[in-house]
This record gives structure tokens, C-alpha cells and sequence, in this order.
């Protein structure tokens, strides 16, 4: 490991002010090229606050995480599980995503690091489903129950899926859908007594998950189902499982089209991830559709092989907690859930240009890539760092 410190932020009330925070990296001299092929350094925490920024993520380990202020990052606490694993599946885990010849959907990590000051471990990586600020509202985008929505701000739809009866809903017409689960210590949702409006939704909201359908092109579509084959292979060949793919979508009607308005200032685009969002015409509306793979990290340890065993008497089938090569069959059966139908919508071709939010240039809410602010002062310490691996002393600090 090699020390170095961290530019972050403390945010006050009436003014933010810069803080270093000493950090040691795990395994830079593998996750340094993930970086370099985003043009990023390792300085991308200018605007993350350690102290106010991190809230729990609502998993089962109850996990820190949050965003830095653009969103495109996303800064989260690693249970000691996650953390062996990636540490054990480092290279092979780099080797997969900076592969060009097979682009790849799962989630970029740019720092693995602990905190000196707190002992914990965090993974700072890409946002798959960026902010959605600064982007027109959209008419009639429909909700659960297929009720139009108009001046919609939220997503369209936004899915965890997973090719198991595990597949749920998690935003629907611009409205989170609460996750109520049946326990077995609810016994009178078991006679249908006491069941919640909230658990009604929550159940519809995971048959449609479990039978959903997205309608994109021809080409989008060979892509898709490539990276999906790909990652599901890598996670299998390393034994790795319950990985999902999340989704969200975004729709305008196809009259916005009409207006000789740039389909790229419609949606927000994909910060990380190549051809994202992918833009299609499909039954009246113009669609933009972000996907990728989230919690790959979990290994077929003894603890799921016993779970597997108990879920095998109660849990509805296809279940999620199977070995990997089962589950990695079950994965890339979601590329039958991609139709190739969907038109294609023909985007600008210009010069470059971000359309983030209506905050670009503002400095609490931007991305710092090399070009955005001190390219040279990365650039010498990614030099040093390989001088470190080069000359064997990585570790010392930085």
C-alpha cells in the first residue's frame, strides 16, 4: 500500500472550505490504469465530504456511501467480504474492464483505499445513473400502474434485475417504490391479513421486473447481450455471484424530436460508460436507457452454500443464491429481455460537448479530470507512484 493524501471538502453552512484526508491505496498499481483510460487522476474528491456526505445505502450490511457533488462518483464503504474479494481478483478484475476488445458493464473503480483516520475501507467508482438536474421535465411517462405522469423529474423506470424471482422495481414514474418484505415473522401477510398499499406496489413492481421487456436496436442490442455474456463469464470463472444489472430509463415524446432540438440535451449523458445513454424510438417516444452491473463482489462462500440449501424449501425458483456457473447462466439469460425492434434516433455530429447539468463550471458540483484542473501535478505523482512499483518501495509514502 502507498499513502498519499486526499483533497476533499468540509461543508458549512455558509461556505466550504478544502481538507486533506490521508488515505492508504490498495493495489494502485493496477487501478491507476482505470484511471488513466478515464482521464482521470487520483484527485476526483475535491468536492466529497467525508463528515456530511456519506449516509447509510439502506443495504443489509448497512454500508457507507455517497456522491460527490456532480454525481458522477459514487464513495462507498466496503463490507470485509467485498473488500477480500477485490483484493483477491485485483488484476483480473482490471484486466476485464480496460479490455477494449470487449467493453464490459461492470462498474469502474478508481480508488480502493482505507482511511487513516477511521480504519474503514471505501471504493470510489462510476455512477451509473447520473444526475438528472438540469434536464427538462417529461410528459407522459407512466407511473406503476401505467397512469401518465406529466412534468416528470424522476426516472422513468429504474430496475435491479437479476434473472431470479430476486428481480424488483425501484422507481417508477418519477416515484421510489418502498421495498416491503414478506419475513416469516410477518406470519399475517401469509393469510393475506395487514398487507400494505406499499407492499401491494412492491409486489407488482417486481412482477413487472421479473417480466420486463426493453426494445432497443439491432446494434444496441449485440452490444448489450457481448458485455452481459462477457461479465457474466468473468464473475463465474472467479466465483463470484448475485451480481444485478441495474437499469433506469428515461422517455420524451417523440415531439420533442419535432422541435429541431438536440437529442443530447434531452438526457444526461453516461460520465464512464462508452455509447450511453443508448437513444432509440419506440412506440411513439424517443427513450434513453443506461444499464450495468452492480455487487459483483460477493463470493460462494460456506454461507451461501448453506443459504442455498435453506432457500431451496421456501424461496420462490429461479432464486438467486445458487453456485456461479447456475447463476451465471441465469445472468445471461437477460439478454433475452432485450428486443430489437426499437428504431434508431441519429444523434448531432459536432464538435464534443457536456451536457451534464445547467451547473457546468461551477466548481461544487464538477468532475476534475486532468484537462479540468492541474494536469502536471497528477501527472508527476502517477510518475512517482510507478517509480515506487518499478523500483519495489511502493508502500513508502507519497
Amino acid at each position: 500500500m502507498v499513502t498519499v493524501t486526499l483533497k476533499t471538502m468540509r461543508k458549512a453552512a455558509n461556505e466550504s472550505t478544502q481538507v486533506e484526508e490521508k488515505v492508504e491505496l490498495y493495489d494502485d498499481e493496477h487501478f491507476v490504469k482505470v484511471r488513466t483510460m478515464q482521464k482521470l487522476g487520483y484527485q476526483i474528491l475535491i468536492t466529497f465530504d467525508f463528515d456530511n456526505d456519506l449516509k447509510p445505502g439502506g443495504g443489509k450490511g448497512g454500508e457507507l456511501m455517497g456522491f460527490t457533488a456532480d454525481k458522477q462518483f459514487l464513495i462507498k464503504e466496503m463490507k470485509m467480504s467485498d473488500h477480500i474479494s477485490l483484493r483477491e481478483y485485483t488484476k483480473e478484475y482490471v484486466e476485464r474492464v480496460t479490455d477494449a476488445s470487449n467493453p464490459s458493464l461492470l462498474p469502474l473503480f478508481y480508488l480502493h483505499f482505507c482511511r487513516c483516520s477511521t480504519g474503514a475501507n471505501f471504493v470510489v467508482m462510476n455512477n451509473f445513473l447520473p444526475s438528472l438536474k438540469g434536464f427538462p421535465a417529461r410528459d407522459g411517462v407512466m407511473d406503476l400502474y401505467n397512469n401518465p405522469v406529466n412534468n416528470c423529474v424522476g426516472w422513468d423506470r429504474k430496475y435491479d434485475i437479476k434473472g431470479c424471482k430476486d428481480d424488483k422495481t425501484q422507481e417508477a414514474g418519477g416515484r421510489r417504490v418502498p421495498e416491503v418484505h414478506k419475513r416469516f415473522f410477518k406470519f399475517w401477510m401469509y393469510c393475506g391479513c395487514g398487507i400494505s398499499a406499499d407492499r401491494l406496489d412492491y409486489v407488482e413492481g417486481k412482477n413487472q421486473a421479473f417480466d420486463l421487456s426493453l426494445h432497443v436496436t439491432k446494434e444496441m442490442k449485440i452490444k448489450i447481450d457481448s458485455m452481459i455474456r462477457h461479465d457474466a463469464d468473468f464473475c463465474a470463472n472467479n466465483n463470484l455471484m448475485d451480481h444485478s444489472l441495474i437499469i433506469g430509463t428515461l422517455s420524451h415524446p417523440l415531439s420533442m424530436l419535432d422541435k429541431g432540438r438536440d437529442v443530447r440535451t434531452l438526457f444526461p449523458e453516461s460520465v464512464a460508460v462508452p455509447d450511453q445513454p443508448y437513444i432509440y424510438k419506440h412506440n411513439g417516444r424517443v427513450w434513453a436507457l443506461y444499464l450495468g452491473v452492480i455487487d459483483f463482489l460477493q463470493d460462494w462462500n460456506c454461507s451461501k452454500k448453506v443459504a442455498h440449501c435453506i432457500k431451496l424449501c421456501c424461496a420462490p425458483k429461479p432464486m438467486s443464491t445458487v453456485e456461479p456457473s447456475t447463476y451465471s447462466d441465469q445472468f445471461k439469460a437477460l439478454c433475452h429481455r432485450f428486443k430489437d425492434d426499437a428504431e434508431e434516433v441519429h444523434r448531432e455530429v459536432g464538435e464534443e460537448t457536456h451536457y451534464l447539468s445547467d451547473h457546468d463550471g461551477d466548481l461544487s458540483t464538477f468532475a476534475f479530470r486532468f484537462a479540468d484542473w492541474d494536469e502536471h501535478e497528477e501527472a508527476e505523482v502517477d510518475r512517482i507512484c510507478e517509480d515506487h512499483f518499478r523500483n519495489g518501495t511502493y508502500g513508502e509514502s507519497v
